[in-house]
């Protein structure tokens, strides 16, 4: 098994790197190619671009190999393969791309036998790329992080990250005693709080498994845990795609949020 991850890592790791290389070639551009999926989900010729490129790089190297991704119209390929599946995200943070702002990433997670193995999350515009899986560490670019654990902080010390949008919409109210910070990207936040930017990771918005999957591998190898708005750990299986809201981070600062937050989403 190592060792079929270690090539899917190798060639996924190139694969994202040069789709960000292609990805910047569309930001900051005033006219592009935009349709609507629906009011709140565009579309732009940069997703299936790279989505193209990731796809394409699939077929070639791992033709069994399943997979799922937000731009694609089927929701998973026939294999032969049931123990690898791709799953994508080619442009996580549309909205925020089109209108210029840093905050977007690309996504791709792999699951084996549905739990999350490799994790890649490429911010290009940030020149932030973490990446990493089972057994493997966890990379930012090529550089392997040390994850000592940091000493711990007072309630009023941690720091949690959370939407943009939601932020504006006040449904953090009950969290005022700790320090917040919107930031746009699913994708990116996950990859902030494994990084080490901030302890905690909340969202109370409904979530797609390609929204956390590659984050979910990454959270996994810190030995840091992703929950649903519930507190119960999450799963990947293609019945249940769609999770309800996200808690995730550093399980000390999950249990001290757990202990003091006396209500439910």
């Amino acid at each position: 098994m190592l060792a079929d991850l270690e090539s899917r890592f190798h060639c996924m790791y190139e694969t994202v790197l040069f789709a960000g290389k292609r990805l910047m070639d569309f930001f900051g551009k005033k006219e592009l190619f935009v349709r609507h999926k629906d009011k709140e989900n565009p579309v732009s010729e940069a997703d299936l671009t790279v989505n193209a490129i990731i796809l394409d790089s699939i077929a070639h190297y791992f033709p069994q190999d399943s997979y799922v991704s937000e731009e694609t119209e089927e929701t998973s390929r026939p294999t032969k393969n049931k123990e690898y599946r791709w799953v994508i995200d080619p442009l996580d943070g549309t909205k925020p791309f089109l209108r210029g702002r840093d905050e977007f990433s690309i996504s791709v997670g792999l699951l084996y036998h549905d739990i999350p193995a490799l994790g890649f999350i490429y911010n290009p515009a940030k020149e932030f790329y973490l990446c990493g899986g089972y057994g493997m560490g966890i990379y930012f670019f090529h550089e392997r992080l040390d994850l000592t654990q940091a000493p711990t902080k007072k309630p009023d010390e941690i720091r949690i990250v959370v939407s943009r949008t939601e932020l504006k919409e006040n449904l953090f109210e009950d969290l005022s005693s700790f320090s917040l910070t919107g930031i746009s990207s699913v994708a990116y936040k996950i990859a902030l709080v494994v990084k080490g930017n901030f302890d905690l990771f909340i969202s109370r918005r409904p979530k797609n498994e390609w929204d956390i999957a590659a984050g979910a591998a990454l959270l996994r190898e810190r030995g840091f845990f992703l929950y649903d708005s519930f507190f119960e750990p999450i799963s990947f299986h293609n019945d249940h795609p769609q999770k309800t809201g996200i808690i995730c981070g550093d399980p000390q600062y999950l249990d001290i949020l757990k202990s003091i937050w006396h209500q439910n989403f």
